[in-house]
């Protein structure tokens, strides 16, 4: 863990090896202001997304979709990592929904983390791993 680095991005960058060589990782650390890392998957297929964070949430954007705000980091890290592991691992599906994408995740213990909560959805795909 660098000077700059929070426990969550420790964990985080610690879960993203998991697809070191599959992806380009990007990395932005801010100890004071909103720290984030994009992540690009070589699989065409693959979902892109970013995590960004600051000591007042954490917000997993996707590429051409909406995205999903949580808490902070001290509240919700395992949350979002949960996430970004259904990411990489290509746990949820997609679709369209009035024009815009969205994306739900299947979470490790079960649960469904969405971009649009609250509404029923046909999904056009499952997400594809790293």
């Amino acid at each position: 863990m660098t000077s700059m680095e929070s426990e969550f991005a420790t964990r985080l960058r610690r879960l993203l090896q998991s697809v070191a060589g599959r992806a380009a990782i990007d990395w932005r650390l801010s100890p004071q202001g909103v720290s984030y890392v994009e992540v690009m998957p070589a699989n065409p297929r693959a979902l892109s997304f970013s995590v960004a964070w600051s000591s007042h949430e954490i917000v997993i954007g996707f590429a051409g979709a909406d995205r999903i705000e949580l808490g902070p980091p001290d509240e919700d890290a395992d949350l979002a990592l949960q996430a970004a592991e259904a990411i990489l691992t290509g746990r949820g599906v997609h679709g369209r929904h009035h024009g815009t994408v969205w994306v739900a995740l299947q979470l490790s213990g079960g649960e469904t983390l969405s971009t649009l909560p609250h509404r029923k959805v046909t999904p056009a795909g499952a997400l594809e791993a790293y």
